[in-house]
């Protein structure tokens, strides 16, 4: 690491929030407009990271169609949007771990930032839940060009104030990593997210349980 990172933007689901229980019920609520039965939880965990429109493929890749039919997107989302605005937090937590680095680094006087491929209304629902929404002052979410684009991060760093090379990215899946590059900020993945990093995708750093995080961030100039 070379020189002082100002600020840190985070990705949302598995990173800062295990929202998988509240995802994965949505999902199957979706699943069984469509005739389908239920997903496990880890098989929906699976398919989580590259947006809302993504996810709803994946879960209805094996609905029962008749033939010549096509999937109705529209109606898949409506299903899904309708479910989750009414529990999109009541199973979603933060890591075990990460509150107190998250309180030392707002005391710090670092800016903070959520950079999630969920749209954004449920991005700032679940911030407000957990009582982050003073850590987090800038949020944004999937709504228009998402990770690996650059953009998200590139808008957060400006709004933020700081130029995006001296922000760090942290996040759990490729896209994490890959916008980072393309915005040209370092980044560091998680371990404890919902899925490992493929092979050819690295991060600057590597962080694989909460309780380390502060010594990560520490290494990358963060002051806590």
């Amino acid at each position: 690491m070379t020189g002082y990172m100002t600020a840190f933007l985070f990705d949302l689901d598995g990173t800062l929030v295990n929202s998988s229980a509240d995802l994965a019920a949505s999902g199957n609520a979706v699943r069984q407009a469509f005739g389908s039965p239920p997903l496990p939880l880890e098989q929906v965990q699976s398919m989580i990271g590259d947006g809302l429109a993504a996810l709803l493929e994946r879960l209805l890749a094996d609905a029962p169609l008749a033939p010549g039919q096509n999937l109705d997107m529209q109606r898949a989302f409506e299903v899904f949007a309708l479910d989750y605005d009414q529990q999109c937090t009541r199973s979603t937590s933060l890591y075990a771990g990460l509150r107190p680095c998250l309180d030392t680094l707002r005391a710090a006087g670092h800016g903070m930032a959520v950079v999630s491929n969920k749209p954004d209304r449920w991005c700032q629902a679940i911030i407000a839940h957990l009582d982050l929404a003073a850590h987090f002052p800038v949020i944004i979410g999937g709504d228009g060009p998402r990770k690996p684009a650059p953009g998200q991060l590139i808008r957060a760093a400006q709004l933020l104030g700081v130029a995006v090379s001296d922000c760090v990215m942290v996040g759990d899946m490729a896209n994490d990593v890959l916008a980072g590059r393309a915005a040209g900020c370092p980044v560091i993945s998680v371990g404890w997210g919902f899925s490992a990093l493929p092979e050819g995708v690295i991060a600057d750093a590597h962080c694989q349980r909460p309780e380390d995080f502060p010594a990560v961030l520490r290494e990358w100039g963060a002051r806590i």
